[in-house]
């Protein structure tokens, strides 16, 4: 009955004197500027709508409007949404939200057809208060004339939103409804899932830990599922051409195991050859470009073997990577931070002899913030890991290219190296900390580093200090500083070297350490080693419902790595040159 009011009204509509003119080409395309890309292309089709069809399910890419099966209707054209007849529908304007500097507004109406979604769609469009939002997102349910519950959704270039928003609708029981989200972009990234950390850049992560803990999988093959995810948004500082290592916490048996996910030289690449090329004390290593200063990813290997062992068993290895080959091959919009590091290390996939870095460049340059990047080829190495497991990557086309690419850069890496490549478990290390037992990876790990200055500073009155104090901060830089020389001078593979673990770990030891410290000086001169600076690595940590835990870091080691990309693969080698202690032993 209130459609047949509608329908009158608009009947009864006194028509201008002359005919309604159709608006010009240029006035349509001026008037749609501040319409989102995906929505304007949606509205400029004209489309008529397929016959009925037993699946009704339309959402992201295919527009709702017009994919009707069932119900007629067609996709609004440019025409109807700048001067098309104003529809009558009721539209209801949610609570205005903000969230770390990002603006929020949802409209949502009743809807009951096609026709209805299509026509509602152009009216709250057409709302002045939405028309310079940065996105519109929406997504609708209706049940249909033919029994059937008709949906869609549209992520307007928001990644995985529409489908986050039409989830809710189905979770809420919401039907018969269309709702509209705009975001206005402040510069800083909205936290889709609050109470949650994950690296800075990364909140599609989030959704992907999520969507990986709702399949029934838990929080080591959450951690997987991230580790690719950031993979795809973040190559810049992490990926499968990397190193891993990981902590799991077993709830059941209260324990705490290891994944040292960490890569070998080359067996060619030994001290005489070193030698030979000129390299010694004094020129210790090769430069950051040099195929000398890559050795065997990790990463891979350290990925399937933690879902194997700590995993779920619910869920495959590709299932872990499914949502981070759909985001490399849908696209994802670039954050602001990830833009700034992909820029600064595009000289190295930009260099001439690194013939395959314009893989990961956008129109031979580094995308922009706001960007949308595709990365195929890095999606294809995901699908071999998990469909083929570890010889997926270390054996076949993927290890061929990663060993021809070293060698055209002076290295010495074969496919024999990356064949016999395995993860290793090793029992954690830990230390005491004024009543919490603090658990790291051990040697060639450096997360020993982090054990010893928390030695050190377990004999000082921190909090007696205040938080960041001049008196505080001096405190912990001096303490790092003493627990970094010591580990650039021991941390070592212990399958080859005797690491003196329980001595650099000694409260003794620390003592003698934390006497060195004075308050009114910096340390000049440590003994052992020099000290290495850096950038911060990529770290993680997940959990579950289960009270299972996943301590994961994932790095290239500093940026692209060595921005080496081998044929086809779609990612960068790691660089470990800095790594490596400067005193041949």
């Amino acid at each position: 009955m209130a459609d047949k009011q509608k329908t009158d009204k608009r009947t009864e509509k006194k028509q201008p004197e002359n005919p309604k003119k159709t608006p010009d080409k240029k006035l349509v395309q001026l008037s749609l500027h501040k319409v989102p890309d995906s929505i304007r292309n949606a509205l400029v089709s004209d489309k008529t709508a397929p016959k009925k069809q037993k699946r009704v399910d339309s959402s992201d890419n295919d527009s709702p409007l017009g994919a009707s099966p069932g119900v007629s209707g067609t996709r609004p054209t440019a025409e109807e949404v700048i001067s098309g007849d104003q529809v009558k529908i009721t539209v209801n304007k949610g609570k205005h939200i903000e969230d770390n500097q990002n603006r929020f507004e949802s409209h949502a109406t009743a809807v009951n057809s096609y026709k209805q979604v299509k026509e509602s769609l152009i009216e709250i469009l057409r709302l002045p208060t939405i028309s310079s939002a940065s996105h519109n997102v929406y997504a609708y349910r209706f049940a249909g004339s033919d029994g059937m519950v008709h949906e869609g959704s549209e992520d307007d270039g928001e990644h995985g939103a529409g489908r986050t928003l039409l989830s809710a609708m189905n979770d809420n029981g919401i039907q018969n409804a269309l709702i509209v989200v705009s975001r206005w972009f402040g510069n800083k990234i909205a936290t889709p899932y609050r109470d949650s950390d994950c690296p800075e850049g990364a909140p599609v992560g989030l959704g992907v830990n999520n969507d990986i803990l709702k399949a029934g999988g838990n929080a080591a093959d959450a951690a997987v599922a991230m580790a690719a995810t950031l993979n795809v948004t973040e190559p810049c500082s992490t990926g499968i051409g990397g190193d891993a290592f990981c902590l799991f916490y077993d709830a059941k048996r209260r324990k705490v195991e290891c994944v040292n996910g960490s890569g070998r030289a080359p067996s060619k690449l030994t001290l005489d050859l070193l030698h030979q090329q000129g390299y010694s004390t004094y020129k210790p290593y090769p430069d950051q470009t040099h195929g000398h200063s890559v050795t065997v990813p990790g990463a891979p290997a350290a990925w399937v073997d933690t879902v194997e062992r700590f995993g779920s068993g619910k869920l495959s290895m590709l299932e872990v990577l499914r949502p981070a080959i759909e985001l490399a091959e849908t696209g994802f919009p670039v954050q602001q931070i990830a833009a700034s590091f992909w820029n600064k290390g595009s000289h190295l996939l930009s260099d001439p002899n690194n013939y395959y870095g314009k893989d990961m460049l956008l129109n031979g340059r580094a995308p922009r913030h706001g960007e949308v990047v595709r990365l195929p080829l890095l999606a294809n190495t995901f699908k071999e890991l998990g469909t083929h497991g570890k010889p997926g990557f270390y054996s076949g086309r993927v290890a061929k290219a990663i060993a021809e690419v070293v060698q055209q850069h002076g290295g010495v890496m074969t496919t024999e190296d990356l064949a016999s490549h395995v993860t290793t478990f090793e029992d954690p290390i830990s230390a005491d900390y004024k009543g919490y037992r603090v658990w790291e990876v051990p040697p060639n790990g450096q997360g020993i580093t982090t054990l010893m200055a928390l030695n050190i500073l377990e004999g000082m009155d921190l909090k007696g200090m205040g938080h960041n104090s001049a008196e505080y901060l001096h405190s912990l830089s001096e303490s790092f500083k003493l627990s970094f020389a010591d580990t650039t001078w021991f941390c070592a593979d212990m399958s080859q070297i005797e690491v003196p673990v329980s001595e650099l770990l000694s409260k003794d030891y620390a003592a003698k350490r934390r006497s060195q410290i004075k308050p009114d000086s910096v340390l000049s001169d440590v003994q052992h080693g020099g000290i290495s600076v850096g950038s911060d690595t990529v770290y993680f940590t997940t959990a579950d419902c289960d009270g299972n835990a996943c301590s994961f870091i994932n790095s290239n080691f500093m940026g692209f790595g060595t921005g080496f990309v081998p044929e086809g693969c779609g990612f960068t080698l790691q660089v470990t040159k800095h790594t490596v202690g400067s005193h041949y032993r």
